[in-house]
């Protein structure tokens, strides 16, 4: 019976991941195709394309609007905060690596690059902010910490796209390795290491020497 319902779990975590990713990633495509419509069109129904799939996933695994709005303080990186400050480190990676995937769709939709940089990021802090939103209806509730890492993560996106000298030099990464007994990969924190890599190939010094090779981490 537990091998089941282990089953189970995988089957709908894969499958929620799924949707989420057919529900964001393919509109790009679908907006990319669409002729008829202008750039400034098209960066809006991204946005309200992001903002849709995060409300399914919301209410599929975060109990969304299930609740009356509450909001607090759920504290840093000590032993007593929720989870320990990691859920603060996915607010920030995922809110850089948004910005990071929206600024390149518009850059590629002909923004010039400092614009497509600006979009991009303000973009996913429009969608993080209303993640937080969603958040306040649900048994996480709004949390300002969680905000300013989603701040913190889309100025880190601004600020790498727009040098790429220093992101040459500094990554920001996060390992994973699912242990699939729960249904929502976003939240798995146990299994999750979020990095900061200083990457010596950045640096004029150590080029064409073995030090190109080591990272920082």
């Amino acid at each position: 019976m537990h091998s089941f319902l282990l089953n189970i779990k995988k089957s709908v975590c894969l499958t929620g991941l799924l949707v989420f990713i057919l529900l964001l990633f393919p509109l790009f495509s679908a907006l990319d195709a669409e002729e008829g419509w202008s750039k400034q069109q098209k960066v809006l129904m991204t946005n309200l394309g992001g903002m849709a799939a995060i409300t399914a996933w919301g209410v599929a695994n975060w109990d969304y609007f299930e609740n009356d709005p509450e909001k607090g303080s759920e504290g840093w990186f000590s032993k007593d905060s929720k989870e320990g400050g990691a859920d603060k480190c996915a607010h920030f990676y995922f809110s850089y690596t948004l910005s990071h995937i929206l600024s390149n769709t518009f850059d590629y939709w002909n923004y010039s690059s400092k614009k497509a940089a600006l979009l991009g990021s303000l973009s996913s802090f429009a969608m993080m902010s209303y993640m937080e939103f969603g958040d306040s209806f649900s048994n996480y509730g709004f949390s300002h910490e969680d905000f300013l890492m989603n701040l913190f993560g889309c100025a880190a996106g601004y600020l790498l796209y727009r040098n790429p000298n220093l992101s040459k030099k500094i990554d920001f990464r996060v390992e994973y390795i699912p242990s699939f007994d729960q249904t929502d990969f976003f939240s798995d924190y146990d299994n999750m290491k979020f990095l900061m890599a200083v990457k010596f190939d950045g640096f004029e010094l150590s080029r064409s020497t073995y030090a190109e090779y080591l990272e920082l981490h």
